[in-house]
């Protein structure tokens, strides 16, 4: 049986790439979510580049420290984004007979995002 599901397809970038400001965004940059199914991952990504904009980091300068292990574990987790699988929309035949909106919003001094979709039972 064919399922219809919005999928996520990533790959981690080489270890061996040099841990940068230009490499993080190119990185953060690969992944496409028009409907904001997974922001809360890539929030996490977007707040990492504002702290690298912060001190004012170059390019292509070497990022150290805690930040260098944040973007480390923020690279590792991108193979667990193939896991993640929204069904696509299927409108029912007949009315359905139940409808509901969900959505989730998360706010912090750095950041907010919210999704929202509809459940429809028929």
């Amino acid at each position: 049986m064919e399922t219809h599901v919005f999928t996520f397809n990533t790959k981690p970038p080489p270890t061996e790439l040099p841990l940068t400001r230009g490499n993080a965004l190119k990185n953060v940059a690969t992944l496409f979510d028009p409907f904001g199914l997974i922001m809360p991952y890539t929030i996490r990504a977007k707040i990492l580049l504002q702290v690298m904009w912060t001190p004012g980091l170059d390019w292509e300068e070497g990022i150290g420290g805690d930040l260098m292990e944040q973007v480390q574990q923020w690279f590792s987790e991108l193979d667990d984004l193939k896991k993640v699988q929204v069904h696509h929309c299927l409108q029912p035949r007949t009315g359905p007979a139940e409808t509901t909106i969900h959505t989730f919003v998360d706010a912090s001094k750095d950041a907010f995002g919210a999704v929202s979709y509809v459940k429809m039972l028929s």
